[in-house]
């Protein structure tokens, strides 16, 4: 479900670097995380405070322009007949069907887009969107790897625990693209206005990609582009279930993260990594297969590490090397199949934990490498 808000200027602001950080997705991709649900993020005092004044004094000093202070809410989008804007891949014009992109007559109405987090990033890259910013991580690199090369014109807003006031007015961006997590634990239902329009995605990790990817459309003003976008996924998940064999398939994938020493699995259906696996077909050892709680990860205690084990162990985390290391002073651990016989394969965390339809890509590619390697 998407809703449109409108906030104050220092409301978004504080959203944009503080509160998102308690997004479902931007926590699930955070190494730093150790829960499905997040506790409340540290307040900004100085931006907490900023009142609609501030707008004002900003607007004043030249640091924000008229149309950035007014209100949008209202305002009609972008003429069709204006200059192409190059995109978030660098082209001035969509690129052809041919990749699930948009055509050339379908138009977003917004220029400027700041989205809250990886996988809306994800999402809004997929379908072309012209995505001009998101707010940084100080621990990580913000913009994924996978995501880098279609990522090369969007600029990181600053650190998001710290975000600057007039760094951000000046980017005038004419669509916040956030989740629901992170607009909620903002709490700015009451004092939505100012800034840009506001997409409220309401998604998570659980939130089936093609779902998310049609809210993400939908938001951006191009509903038509998801579905183009899903068949040439699809496809690719069709090629690789098809490319595999029987044995492969039959060989059972445990998916793993582990971040200061606590390991968690990942399960089949309501995790991202293990929608997709369940998609090409492969099997999971069947405490992974499915959660009855519906949670998208499970915390694994080193008592019980034995519901780590599976034919292949695929491990990522801030720093799997590291992890692997402390793993290997569990003698649960080293007990465990996939770990003697060395199918221990580190995975990019970020793709594998959270994202959207090139995620899927990502891990449908990786998944087929990994099994035709061994």
């Amino acid at each position: 479900m998407i809703t449109t808000r409108t906030a104050r200027l220092a409301l978004v602001i504080a959203c944009l670097g503080a509160a998102c950080g308690g997004s479902d997705d931007d926590a699930a991709a955070s190494e730093s995380d150790s829960a499905d649900t997040e506790t409340s993020p540290t307040e900004n005092s100085d931006l907490g405070d900023a009142t609609g004044d501030s707008v004002e004094q900003a607007r004043d000093s030249g640091q924000v322009s008229e149309s950035a202070a007014a209100d949008t809410e209202g305002t009609a989008p972008a003429d069709a007949d204006t200059e192409p804007v190059a995109t978030a891949s660098g082209d001035a014009e969509p690129p052809e069907a041919e990749s699930g992109s948009a055509s050339d007559d379908d138009v977003s109405p917004y220029r400027r887009i700041v989205v809250s987090d990886q996988a809306l990033l994800d999402g809004a890259l997929a379908l072309d969107l012209p995505v001009a910013g998101i707010p940084g991580f100080a621990d990580r690199e913000t913009i994924p790897a996978y995501l880098a090369e279609l990522a090369i014109d969007v600029e990181v807003l600053g650190d998001r625990t710290e975000q600057n006031l007039e760094q951000l007015a000046a980017f005038e961006p004419d669509l916040l693209l956030f989740n629901t997590k992170s607009l909620d634990a903002l709490g700015a239902d009451d004092a939505l206005e100012r800034i840009a329009e506001v997409a409220d995605v309401d998604v998570t990790t659980a939130t089936p990609w093609r779902e998310s990817l049609r809210l993400i459309a939908e938001a951006g003003g191009v509903p038509d582009r998801a579905d183009a976008r899903i068949a040439a996924a699809d496809a690719a998940i069709a090629d690789a279930a098809a490319s595999l064999s029987d044995d492969q398939k039959a060989l059972e994938i445990s998916v793993v993260r582990c971040f200061n020493g606590q390991c968690r699995y990942l399960p089949g259906g309501t995790s991202f990594s293990g929608q997709v696996l369940d998609e090409v077909g492969v099997a999971r050892p069947a405490i992974q297969a499915s959660d009855p709680e519906g949670r998208s990860f499970v915390n694994v205690s080193p008592e019980q590490y034995d519901l780590l084990g599976g034919d292949v162990i695929l491990l990522f985390g801030t720093d799997a090397e590291a992890e692997l290391l402390q793993l290997r002073d569990n003698p649960l651990w080293n007990t465990l199949e996939a770990v003697q016989a060395g199918r221990v394969v580190e995975v990019d965390a970020t793709p594998w934990f959270t994202g959207n339809v090139l995620a899927v890509e990502f891990i449908v590619a990786d998944i087929v490498r990994i099994l035709n390697s061994l």
